[in-house]
């Protein structure tokens, strides 16, 4: 858990607007401040040491009163030993618990001469800091906020265990196109309605269809439609790919790590927007289309990995592996991928498109590959 200190009287809309912003990447129970988080009748001081203690990082946000703000006999709150705000860092400190300092806007460290000198707040100075600028600028520093936070909470987590697997879902993760799924691209493109599509998928949710029923009956309906290998390759070329895609899987690799693809999407995308999947990945789990003479699809090698079948796919690349699936890493955005995030001992989404990813993995907002390394302990 992640509990942020700071004055109400200095910073408080500022902590509003980035406590909401972390809500979203780590969870809506991940994050504590005193204010909203404390319900009438708890005792304030019991619930604010117990959360704590149990926190996994402490933000210590400081605006440019932070120092400075008196109390009612005029002087600094800071060198009151009864302080909240030097009671609830001091406390931190004393835990040796991570403290990271959120400097706002053109806010400065305080000293150690200008804190006071009886306790551990003359730590403070020494501690990592990050800024937290208004305008434009905010969005880039939440990020690169949350990237370090989940460094430091995940870090905590697994001092005893490094991570040996990272797995990756393709449509919306690696690669987006026009369509959020690989499938829709195809069923659009294609003149059918949604209503004709979804047909099959509530056959399979409803347990009416294996997976390998569904995809067939798709593509028997492609093929009414005279679909190609060709037409496939065209809407591939259309499709982007995540930012630093090859440098950060070649240097993941280069690490050590196994790199797996589990995907309920189509080989044809995957070879069209990334030649090099099969170089890449060391596991890969993908539908994979069939053409006849003509080059038009005649059927589909269904793998059964996906949904809930994502979560075996990952259990068979950690075997294969000799680690265990709290050792893997999940990097996933969609409503199928639920499962395997859960089951992950790290999970990562890159802008999600359905709700509730927030509560089971860390959103990185940004579509950006980059920035997963940081989040691993090698």
């Amino acid at each position: 858990m992640i509990f942020i200190s700071y004055r109400k009287d200095d910073v408080q809309s500022v902590v509003d607007f980035l406590a909401e912003k972390l809500k979203r990447n780590f969870g809506q129970t991940a994050v504590f401040k005193d204010d909203r988080d404390i319900r009438a009748g708890e005792s304030w001081a019991e619930r604010i040491k117990e959360e704590l203690l149990a926190s996994d990082v402490l933000l210590a946000v400081i605006g440019d009163k932070w120092l400075t703000m008196l109390d009612e006999h005029g002087k600094r709150r800071i060198d009151n030993d009864k302080d909240w705000v030097r009671q609830e860092i001091c406390t931190a400190l004393e835990a040796n618990k991570p403290v990271i300092v959120i400097l706002v806007n053109d806010a400065k460290m305080p000293t150690t001469e200008g804190l006071p000198g009886d306790c551990r707040l003359q730590d403070l100075p020494q501690r990592q800091y990050l800024r937290l600028r208004s305008g434009r600028d905010s969005e880039s520093d939440i990020q690169q906020i949350v990237v370090e936070l989940a460094r430091v909470v995940h870090q905590n987590a697994t001092k005893s265990s490094h991570y040996h697997v990272v797995a990756f879902d393709l449509d919306g993760t690696l690669v987006r196109g026009q369509k959020p799924f690989s499938w829709k691209q195809i069923w659009d493109f294609l003149g059918y309605t949604d209503n004709i599509r979804k047909l099959g998928a509530q056959k399979y949710l409803k347990g009416e269809w294996t997976h390998q029923e569904w995809c067939t009956w798709a593509c028997k309906m492609f093929r009414q439609k005279g679909l190609t290998r060709a037409s496939l390759c065209e809407l591939g070329k259309s499709m982007r790919t995540v930012a630093n895609l090859r440098e950060t899987l070649v240097g993941l690799k280069e690490a050590g790590l196994v790199l797996g693809l589990i995907s309920g999407g189509i080989d044809v995308f995957l070879t069209e927007a990334i030649p090099d999947a099969f170089e890449l990945f060391d596991h890969i789990y993908i539908n994979r289309l069939q053409f006849d003479t003509n080059g038009i699809i005649s059927g589909v090698l269904a793998n059964s990995f996906d949904f809930e079948g994502k979560v075996d796919a990952l259990h068979d690349i950690c075997t294969h592996s000799g680690c265990s699936i709290e050792q893997a890493v999940f990097v996933g955005e969609g409503f199928n991928d639920m499962a395997v995030l859960r089951q992950a001992g790290l999970s990562i989404a890159f802008s999600p498109v359905s709700e509730g990813i927030a509560d089971v993995a860390i959103v990185l907002d940004q579509w950006d590959l980059a920035l997963l390394p940081p989040l691993l302990t090698f």
